[in-house]
């Protein structure tokens, strides 16, 4: 008999083994020909042996006497060394043993220890060693939580950390403040529409954190807008063109090993990042330059990224007095499940002029994270457009802090969500000095079984007297099926501002449907139509007829393949 089971734990965590049995009688002899009784007795079997691997309970039943089980009055610990490839002693061996009868160790790191002993400790991957890491290099004490530990010498066998001597016990701090966090879940406030732990769970059976081959293709550019462009494959910067400009006044390198981060401790994805990140790309534009055109950052995924988690960090820095226009282009070849996680640091110096463009070409099985961290200075000035045009999961983690007085921002997004898409914009507007604007308007469509989020906060210091904030998020649902969830907030300590924020979220009017059906139009004609005019409030504020033009067509695209 064949068994799988499953069984889910008070914190939610879902834990699973199969167990596999031979029918037999009383006399412990097989049955060629079993009736239903002894089918049935062997499934309980099963059952019970299972839930005994799982929980721990009467574990020494199936153990045996030859097995000696471990003294968990006294802690015990697995070091670094033991778990070390190519480097496990018999009593190394004993005590892993003892760690997989243990009911607290996770189901997963008995499969790894299992595997990695029937290949005489000889072959772990970088994920299973992470694991490993994690679940296995613990102090128990009697009945109490495994105690988290540092890495120390394990860390190494993790290749694909790459760690760098001037960062190593930072990035060693960052994985261990992730492995005891785990991925975010709905317990934490900014996560309770977007549990990423479950999310996570239910779509990949395992995630890769080892390099993959970022080999550039030939890409086709934007025709008809000219353009410098950077190419970025999986994450790793491959090529740069700035031939309208003066090379000499901007710069450009692959972004490694710098350690800026030091915030936002709530977030266990940007120790993950923190800890793991090894590419990216580096922008600095000199004072006094003002581009004369357009960079486009071409961000391509390959066909063979499958359930891999790629980590990079991104930095762009504008002078004192100096201009920038981008346009981020996200283009997924892959067919596979994989999560792309991104760190951006963006800075303006005084008077300094930034607007960007995110667009995501075509739908795809990406799921996207990106915190961005973002400094304006004195009378400097920040637009944003975002067209996300649908994966499976995307989260925005915008945080804009107005440090010099005059600033201002501008954030808009429109998005058409369907068949399973799950999109969230999160921003924090840090209003930190006085006289500043900000202004944010989120517009989302969404189709069958769409999910949107929004969540945007607006903070005024005391001292930030004078400001100007607005914020609004409009949702409009196309099915019965399709959810949107809005959570805008106001916290200000200046008594001179004017600040407003609001959210609604509803269906397509029935009045402007038939009042277009009275025109001629089908039912179907008429909600693309109202769609169109809904989201092209935003899209209309692109200056360039040209991007307007590309983002438009992406958009009706999708609308008109609803």
């Amino acid at each position: 008999m064949f068994v799988e089971i499953e069984i889910e734990d008070r914190n939610g965590d879902t834990h699973t083994t199969t167990m596999e049995l031979a029918v037999t009688d009383n006399s412990n002899r097989s049955v060629k020909n079993p009736d239903s009784v002894q089918v049935q007795n062997t499934i309980r079997r099963c059952l019970a042996k299972g839930l005994s691997t799982l929980t721990g309970l009467g574990i020494e039943l199936w153990a045996g006497e030859d097995i000696k089980l471990l003294d968990y009055k006294k802690e015990t610990h697995i070091t670094g060394d033991d778990i070390i490839p190519g480097m496990v002693t018999g009593e190394q061996s004993r005590k892993l043993n003892e760690m997989m009868l243990h009911k607290q160790c996770p189901p997963k790191s008995k499969v790894i220890i299992q595997k990695w002993k029937d290949s005489g400790f000889k072959t772990l991957t970088e994920t299973e060693a992470a694991i490993l890491i994690a679940d296995t290099k613990v102090g128990i004490d009697n009945n109490k939580a495994p105690t988290k530990t540092r890495l120390d010498k394990v860390i190494k066998t993790v290749e694909a950390l790459n760690l760098s001597k001037e960062n190593i016990d930072l990035r060693k701090k960052s994985l261990d403040q992730f492995m005891q966090k785990g991925f975010p879940n709905k317990k934490q406030e900014d996560w309770k529409f977007s549990d990423l732990r479950e999310i996570v769970r239910k779509n990949f059976k395992k995630l890769n954190v080892n390099k993959v081959n970022s080999k550039l293709k030939k890409i086709n550019l934007i025709k008809d807008f000219d353009h410098n462009y950077i190419v970025v494959v999986n994450g790793e910067l491959k090529s740069s063109n700035f031939k309208f400009e003066d090379k000499n006044r901007v710069r450009i390198k692959n972004f490694k090993n710098d350690n800026f981060l030091k915030e936002n401790k709530e977030n266990s994805l940007i120790y993950l990042n923190h800890a793991l990140s090894d590419k990216g790309y580096d922008v600095e534009v000199e004072d006094n330059y003002k581009f004369k055109k357009a960079l486009i950052v071409y961000n391509l995924f390959t066909k063979n990224l499958k359930e891999n988690i790629l980590n990079s960090r991104n930095k762009i820095k504008i002078g004192e007095n100096s201009e920038l226009h981008t346009i981020d282009l996200v283009i997924n070849d892959s067919k596979y499940k994989f999560m792309n996680n991104v760190y951006e640091n963006i800075i303006l110096e005084n008077n300094a002029v930034y607007k960007n463009i995110c667009i995501q070409n075509d739908k795809n099985e990406g799921y996207f994270h990106k915190f961005s961290k973002n400094k304006l200075s004195s009378r400097s000035k920040y637009s944003s457009f975002i067209f996300p045009s649908g994966s499976r999961f995307n989260k925005l983690d915008l945080e804009f802090n107005l440090e010099g007085e005059d600033s201002e921002c501008i954030l808009q997004s429109a998005s058409f969500l369907n068949k399973s898409d799950h999109q969230e914009i999160k921003t924090k507007m840090n209003h930190l000095a006085s006289s500043c604007k900000s202004y944010q308007k989120v517009k989302n469509v969404l189709g069958s079984d769409g999910k949107g989020v929004y969540q945007g906060k607006i903070y005024v210091k005391d001292v930030a007297q004078k400001t100007n904030a607005y914020q609004l998020s409009k949702a409009l649902l196309l099915s019965d099926s399709s959810e949107f969830n809005s959570k805008p907030e106001l916290e200000i300590y200046a008594d001179d501002v004017k600040c407003s924020h609001g959210a609604t979220s509803g269906s397509v009017d029935e009045d402007s449907i038939y009042y277009l059906m009275s025109r001629g139009l089908s039912r179907k004609e008429s909600i693309k139509l109202l769609i169109d005019g809904f989201l092209n409030e935003v899209i209309d504020m692109i200056k360039s007829n040209s991007v307007k033009k590309f983002v438009k067509n992406k958009l009706q695209k999708q609308i008109h393949g609803y």
